[in-house]
């Protein structure tokens, strides 16, 4: 065989050991596509379904964060590349002088990850005369090697190389976790936005409920000064809180629309731009469920599966790396090279039979100390990673006692505000009636209405202050499918 057979050979085998090039799950525009959508008419109910949908496809920081995946995979294939196949090609000629000799020597070498070892294959001929002393550049018409080189201590279960390519796919994985976080909070905000608008629609509503009340009583009432029933003092009475509560509508409506403007930042259209929503999408009920949610299954261990703890663990792996790298080069190098060779053509009979070579080669460093501050500083690293690991699961926990509490509470505070609503509707009622017969006073059945209206009030806080920890608590356990995240 032909050392051209050889070199096609090793190029062969450098190409189906090369690594495959590590990418991201997916660009912006397949994350997108992925997300199924309903679009918004006029007259269509607006779901939190929708909102985290629309937030999920479109939000910029989501699609910012995949974009970045995007690019730190690119850095794998970079690492990769120190193991990329390496041709070199050596030419040396006398131009002057006695001698006239020339050398050629052609050579493909390929990096292994195993022992930090090198395969290569190379191809050498010399043409004319060389003195003695360049004896080695001298072979018969050509000469065909083969060979390895491998590390038997420093080097050998670790290099630079290999720690580069591990620590770029950890570093890949660790923004996929920062992605998961991202969602997480962009999932939670929006969630939260969505019952601030709904609670903002449903007070909106309330004291328009409350205006047209007044508004529905001054009509009435207008008939009987009319008829000499009553004096027109009450009218002025009357209209001072028909004034009054289209001031408290005014200022609902501003909420409202603030509320609708702020979620448009998280609802989204199809081509991403924010979507503003109005009372027509506003849900009709707005209820709690029937039952508390806020001790579900186990909470430390859905805790554990939040992002930090994947991008702590991560972070662990790299320093874990970087110390073994470290102690690695405390070690003393000692490189072992074999080598065969075999002369084709005339020429000394000395060089016709094939050659096998083995070298050796040491090297001692005697201080270290770069070694040793690097290994003292990824182990002072390690020990830090675990007091961020405690403070984290800590925090957490923390959060989810308090969600807790304040999901009870809230759902309690929910059903008591209900009653006072009962109460307050009986109250107005009997003092409507009292007035009709004059025992009673505008400010006495004023009063009455608008005790209807803040303990109706007080329900919505209820409501928002539980769905809005019900979205933090979503986000806390990493619930992906009540988040919407895929």
């Amino acid at each position: 065989m032909t050392p051209y057979f050889w070199l096609i050979q090793l190029f062969f085998i450098s190409n189906i050991t090369c690594f495959n090039i590590a990418h991201a799950d997916d660009t912006a525009k397949e994350h997108i596509e992925k997300i199924e959508l309903r679009p918004l008419k006029n007259d269509h109910i607006l779901h939190a379904e929708d909102v985290l949908k629309s937030a999920h496809a479109f939000f910029p920081e989501i699609l910012e964060q995949i974009q970045t995946i995007e690019a730190v995979g690119t850095d794998i294939q970079a690492a990769e590349g120190a193991f990329d196949t390496n041709l070199e090609q050596n030419y040396y000629s006398w131009e002057r002088g006695f001698y006239d000799g020339t050398a050629t020597d052609t050579k493909i070498t390929q990096p292994l990850e195993d022992l930090n070892s090198d395969i290569f294959i190379g191809y050498r001929t010399s043409r004319g005369n060389f003195p003695v002393y360049e004896d080695e550049l001298w072979v018969n018409d050509e000469e065909y090697y083969i060979g390895a080189r491998l590390a038997l201590l420093r080097d050998r279960d670790i290099d630079q190389r290999r720690a580069d390519l591990s620590i770029s796919e950890w570093k890949l994985d660790k923004e996929k976790a920062k992605l998961i976080a991202i969602k997480l909070k962009v999932q939670e905000a929006a969630l939260k936005r969505y019952w601030k608008w709904v609670t903002a629609g449903h007070k909106l509503k309330t004291f328009q409920a409350l205006l047209k009340l007044a508004e529905t009583r001054q009509t009435k009432l207008k008939k009987r000064v009319k008829s000499g029933d009553i004096a027109e003092i009450f009218l002025q009475e009357g209209e001072q809180y028909i004034l009054k509560r289209q001031a408290d509508v005014t200022k609902a409506k501003n909420l409202f629309e603030n509320a609708a403007i702020a979620l448009s930042f998280y609802y989204r259209d199809g081509q991403g731009k924010p979507s503003r929503v109005f009372m027509r999408n506003l849900p009709k009920d707005y209820a709690l469920p029937d039952r508390f949610v806020g001790q579900i299954g186990d909470n430390e261990a859905k805790i554990r599966n939040r992002p930090e703890f994947q991008m702590l663990a991560l972070q662990r792996k790299m320093t874990e790396q970087q110390k073994a790298l470290a102690e690695n080069n405390l070690l003393p190098f000692l490189d072992l090279e074999l080598k065969s060779s075999k002369d084709n053509g005339s020429g000394s009979p000395t060089r016709e039979e094939g050659e096998v070579t083995i070298g050796l080669q040491l090297k001692v460093p005697l201080q270290r100390n770069i070694a040793k501050a690097n290994l003292a500083k990824q182990q002072a690293f390690l020990t830090r990673l675990s007091y961020s690991e405690k403070l984290q699961i800590e925090k957490l926990q923390n959060r989810l006692q308090k969600l807790q509490a304040d999901l009870r509470n809230n759902y309690d505070l929910f059903y008591i505000s209900q009653k006072e609503v009962k109460f307050a509707r009986i109250m107005s009622k009997a003092e409507e009636k009292r007035f009709l017969f004059g025992s009673s006073d505008f400010f006495t059945l004023n009063r009455r209405e608008e005790d209807i209206a803040s303990s109706q009030i007080r329900v919505l806080r209820a409501q928002e202050s539980y769905y809005k920890a019900i979205a933090e608590y979503y986000a806390l356990i990493a619930d992906f499918d009540n988040l919407y995240i895929e």
